[in-house]
């Protein structure tokens, strides 16, 4: 992929939906493009999260992994082109939720959570547009876990 098409995946995310192309190119030249392999580890549950990230290509798995107090892995979503990934980390600081990896080779948009913050808090509005596609993103997920949990809802 060369830099238009990655910028491309890059602003065709929902986060940045309503944005200017300006506003979406400030964000995209303040980060730095990362190849993964199929297998790579992104994230591990628990361990501190200093960058944020989002997929410009391929897929990655999110779970829970198997460890002493958890007798099984479970797979919580697969995410592909235009997903945030540490977005939880981005908002409240915790270490990651969940463990991430990548289930075929991708590109990956990363910055750093603070280098992000510091951009979304120079332009207020700017902030306020990706929170709230974030949380539109966030609220979506939800919704769509709550189905897959509705044991008494419809058959699909």
């Amino acid at each position: 992929m060369n830099d238009t098409t990655t910028y491309t995946e890059f602003s065709n995310s929902p986060l940045f939906r309503g944005l200017g192309d300006g506003a979406v190119r400030e964000l995209y030249v303040n980060g730095s493009i990362a190849a993964a392999n199929a297998g790579d580890v992104i994230m591990t549950e628990g361990e501190p999260l200093r960058d944020f990230f989002i997929v410009l290509s391929g897929q990655l798995e999110v779970s829970l992994p198997k460890t002493d107090a958890r007798f099984t892995g479970v797979h919580l979503s697969e995410l592909g082109p235009g997903q945030p990934v540490g977005e939880y980390s981005l908002i409240d600081e915790h270490p990651a939720s969940a463990s991430v990896k990548t289930l075929t080779g991708c590109l990956l948009f990363t910055i750093s959570q603070q280098r992000f913050q510091e951009l979304l808090d120079a332009t207020p509005e700017v902030g306020k547009i990706f929170y709230q596609n974030l949380l539109a993103l966030m609220v979506s997920r939800l919704r769509e876990d709550n189905r897959e949990l509705d044991l008494f809802g419809p058959y699909r």
